[in-house]
């Protein structure tokens, strides 16, 4: 959910399915979905199954729906791994959260199991920066971004309804939002960073899950999934290479690698690589749309694209939108929504060389975005950071399988269709229901034999994709 072009820390904001396998423990799939509908039926918690949103194309953001709550209550938020803390608007934020948000806000009062969290208690922790009190004796939070937006508000306690029934966590009640927040269609954030707040590790913490996740986003048309717990990759036909994670004092809630080399064309990048070590190193970042590389790496990118598509036939075009200087080019193959082979044939490989000998190959997709004024044409999702860090964001890893297993302090890369692995996952809509082991979801009858209706799904409207780096 980011937006982009603000170059001081580019650390963004801050689960597919049933589990059938008896041998995977503590793991919960979740399916990233654009849309769908209704709750999930209750089962196993390691077989929970969310519904989960977005893409690059049409929001610049991946989202999930989490039930929050007793009643529960859907809640749409971003997932962010540059994010420690989850919140959502509360209801005494009135005007002072936004309009366009996609779900009603937030009410402890009408939650029979919600609790404010309060300045004493030992669940009084926000990480960095620490909590705040209020005159009430109210825990607080407070986070604010680059590009000038911010959100505040209190902590509260209440259940996370999953398959099984509810598990208790600690995210943000808003009172305040300013900027970007204010004008976004997602709810809030989903923080999935290394902090004692982050619902990652406050499920890993409560054994609700081993400590490791994955996310797998889809291409241009989104969806993918988003797993919390171990889950084997194998299953899905994903061979994962494995990088250590880094520990860092300045940074410890983010998920750092050692970048060694890029290649393009089959060419490395003259770069030596303490350039990628550079500010605050190399961090993944899902909340952030785009990548980022320091200054040096970013114009030699810039030029072997450049001189490669020209070389293959394309042309210079001008971006969709005249507020950005991006660099684009046009007469390319129209690859429809997930079709690489064709742009392969004007649009050199991109790889990512990472230490323990992992060499990430990955297309055209995870470094253009398409041009929404002119068929055809694509443009570089690929920015200059200045000394400021190298920042590889969602569209990087795009019909990539990307493990954090913080358990072993190591993360995994593989080559997925993220968005079969979503839909082969993915709950059954209403009116229908699911049987068997193969998941075929079927017709709901009622008492005399008819079939349920079920309503028509809805779709946001296309949007352009986001333009802002939260930081």
């Amino acid at each position: 959910m980011v937006l982009r072009h603000f170059q001081a820390l580019l650390l963004g904001l801050l689960l597919l399915s049933t589990v059938d396998k008896s041998h995977q423990q503590n793991s919960l799939v979740l399916p990233l979905k654009r849309r769908d509908g209704g709750l999930i039926a209750r089962g196993l918690l390691r077989n929970a199954t969310l519904p989960l949103h977005g893409a690059v194309k049409d929001y610049g953001y991946f989202y999930a729906t989490l039930h929050l709550g007793t009643p529960a209550r859907q809640f749409a938020v971003i997932v962010d791994t540059g994010s420690t803390i989850t919140y959502v608007p509360c209801a005494s934020c009135g005007r002072n959260c936004g309009p366009h948000h996609k779900d009603a806000a937030f009410d402890p009062a009408s939650s029979s199991s919600s609790a404010v969290i309060g300045c004493d208690s030992d669940k009084c922790i926000c990480g960095r920066p620490p909590c705040g009190c209020s005159d009430k004796r109210e825990c607080t939070y407070q986070r604010t971004y680059a590009e000038q937006s911010s959100s505040a508000g209190l902590l509260v306690s209440d259940q996370l309804q999953l398959r099984d029934g509810g598990v208790e966590v600690v995210f943000g009640c808003e009172t305040k939002e300013t900027g970007e927040i204010y004008n976004q269609e997602a709810d809030g954030i989903l923080g999935l960073g290394n902090s004692e707040v982050s619902l990652v590790n406050q499920l890993a913490g409560s054994g609700v899950i081993d400590d490791v996740f994955a996310l797998c986003f889809g291409s241009v048309e989104g969806d993918g999934a988003l797993m919390l717990g171990d889950v084997d990759a194998a299953e899905y036909d994903v061979a994962l290479q494995y990088t250590a994670l880094l520990s860092s004092l300045a940074h410890p809630h983010y998920y750092s690698v050692q970048l060694d080399a890029l290649w393009v064309g089959g060419q490395q990048l003259p770069v030596r690589p303490e350039r990628y070590e550079e500010g605050y190193g190399t961090v993944l970042d899902s909340g952030t749309t785009f990548t980022y590389l320091p200054s040096e790496a970013f114009q030699l990118f810039k030029e072997a694209v450049t001189t490669y598509a020209l070389d293959h036939g394309l042309n210079i075009v001008k971006g969709p939108d005249p507020k950005f200087h991006d660099i684009c080019f046009g007469g390319a193959p129209h690859a429809g929504h997930a079709d690489q082979s064709k742009l392969e044939k004007v649009f050199p490989i991109f790889e990512l060389q990472f230490a323990d000998g992992v060499r990430l190959r990955t297309g055209p997709l995870n470094y253009l975005f398409m041009h929404t004024g002119e068929l055809g044409a694509y443009c570089l999702g690929v920015f200059d950071n200045g000394a400021s860090g190298t920042l590889l964001g969602g569209i990087s890893f795009r019909n990539i399988l990307v493990q954090y297993d913080r358990r072993n302090r190591r993360v995994g890369f593989g080559a997925a269709s993220c968005q079969e692995i979503g839909a082969r996952h993915a709950p059954c809509p209403p009116g229908t229901h699911e049987e068997g082991a193969g998941h075929r979801c079927h017709r709901t009858r009622n008492v005399h034999g008819h079939h349920l209706a079920s309503p028509t799904a809805s779709h946001s409207k296309p949007q352009v994709p986001a333009r802002r780096l939260i930081l």
